[in-house]
């Protein structure tokens, strides 16, 4: 069994992405988005490790670049275009959102989402460095020779 420091960190990435992310709302946002099913199947699948075993590190790897390509995606195509999608834009007046609460409610989740996705995306460095320490205490020193000119 691992230690718990990857899955303390697997429980805050799922937290927070659950609570931001993993939302219909937000799905309805990102649909048009390249992100594949296959994508979001693998994040989920990572947030399921209740409990770790060294095999399991590899999965939790590739699980993880799956995240990565994520927030990326996020970044790239949702961020610079994030009032156009949720209608609250002024650059396009004929599909703007006429409820105030909705326009109040989306120009507060346009605002957060970045703060949201920079949060997703150092709790996914910070997993990457936890698996990276596991990596180092598992594997062995390698053997040093005697040096042949020491006499």
């Amino acid at each position: 069994m691992i230690d718990g420091g990857i899955l303390t960190t697997l429980r805050e990435l799922r937290f927070e992405f659950d609570k931001n992310f993993d939302q219909s709302w937000f799905f309805l946002i990102i649909e048009t988005l390249p992100i594949s099913l296959r994508t979001m199947r693998e994040i989920r699948e990572l947030f399921e490790f209740e409990t770790l075993c060294a095999r399991d590190i590899d999965e939790i790897r590739a699980k993880t670049i799956e995240l990565e390509k994520f927030i990326q995606v996020i970044r790239d195509f949702l961020l610079p275009r994030v009032k156009e999608k949720l209608n609250i834009s002024h650059l396009d007046p004929e599909h703007m959102v006429d409820d105030k609460e909705q326009k109040l409610l989306r120009r507060f989740v346009a605002s957060n989402l970045p703060f949201n996705i920079e949060r997703l995306y150092e709790l996914t460095v910070r997993l990457k460095n936890d698996l990276k320490l596991y990596q180092l205490r598992i594997t062995p020193e390698p053997e040093t020779l005697p040096d042949a000119n020491a006499v």
